[in-house]
């Protein structure tokens, strides 16, 4: 990648939602799309902690958010296409979140 002057260059990593989950040992997802008051969609994952069920919502990127409508429930095939993103936002905060694989990317074929 070529940096631009002044640019600050991001990292991102991108699992797939079953690796994630067992990785990081997820028992649960509750899979109804929710939203919170600043209108930020997510689902929630379970982690069982010292015998106790503990949640984080992890919420979906901004493009990913668009496709789908709170309330909506998604099946165990629809979970299986999501990926879960590591990145750094531009004040350095690292942050996780949802997507749907390539469905989020634009083909740099199709920009011409």
């Amino acid at each position: 990648m070529v940096a631009l002057p002044n640019e600050k260059s991001y990292k991102m990593l991108y699992i797939n939602i079953v690796k994630f989950c067992t990785e990081e040992e997820i028992v649960n997802i509750v899979p109804t799309v929710r939203v919170n008051e600043n209108g930020y969609k997510f689902l929630t994952f379970v982690r069982e902690i010292d015998g106790e069920n503990k949640s984080e919502n992890i919420y979906m990127s901004k493009a990913t958010a668009e496709q789908f409508e709170v309330g909506q429930d998604f099946s165990k095939e629809e979970l299986k296409k999501f990926s879960v993103c590591h990145t750094t936002n531009s004040d350095g905060q690292a942050r996780t979140k949802l997507t749907v694989g390539a469905s989020t990317w634009v083909a740099v074929k199709d920009l011409f």
